[in-house]
């Protein structure tokens, strides 16, 4: 994904509580679909574990960018993950994303600090040492080896991240 300074965008949750971006505060963003894969899978289940260790100091989110149903993304990213609803796909938009899931770290003012797309747990586990130092947390449990060492993104339509009219 490209450097940018990410626009400014409003999302909601399930229970209508708006989120706007950039949010002042350090943001992690997951953006998500439908379905099930081993990248959104292992995306879901760390971010859930930073959430754990690092949401009283930043924001973190599971962007979901299509509806609902059966094993949809608000069924499965854990307990304290915050899921925000974007069925016209702002956020993929934003982050100027080409594939899912899309991963990204966004300083208060909303510069992308890191990046990127489907799953790599050298990615995590550089984006996690990135989160101890900025949040002075201690750093999450987690059994890495449990996780793949990659998992690829599933390519978008051309026309996905395209404004909508």
């Amino acid at each position: 994904m490209p450097p940018l300074s990410l626009p400014s965008f409003e999302l909601n949750d399930a229970g209508g509580t708006p989120f706007t971006f950039p949010s002042r505060r350090h943001a992690l963003l997951a953006v998500v679909g439908d379905g099930a894969d081993a990248a959104t899978d292992a995306t879901l289940r760390l971010l859930d574990a930073a959430a754990t260790t690092f949401g009283q100091s930043m924001d973190i989110f599971a962007v979901h960018t299509r509806g609902g149903g059966p094993g949809a993304v608000g069924e499965r990213p854990g307990p304290h993950v915050t899921v925000l609803e974007d069925p016209a796909g702002v956020a993929l938009r934003a982050i100027a994303a080409t594939a899912l899931p899309a991963v990204v770290f966004l300083s208060p003012d909303g510069e992308r600090l890191d990046g990127w797309t489907g799953f790599s747990r050298k990615a995590w586990q550089a984006l996690f040492a990135r989160l101890i130092s900025v949040t002075l947390q201690p750093a999450p449990v987690v059994e890495w080896l449990r996780f793949p060492p990659s998992a690829p993104a599933r390519e978008l339509a051309r026309d996905a991240a395209r404004p909508r009219r």
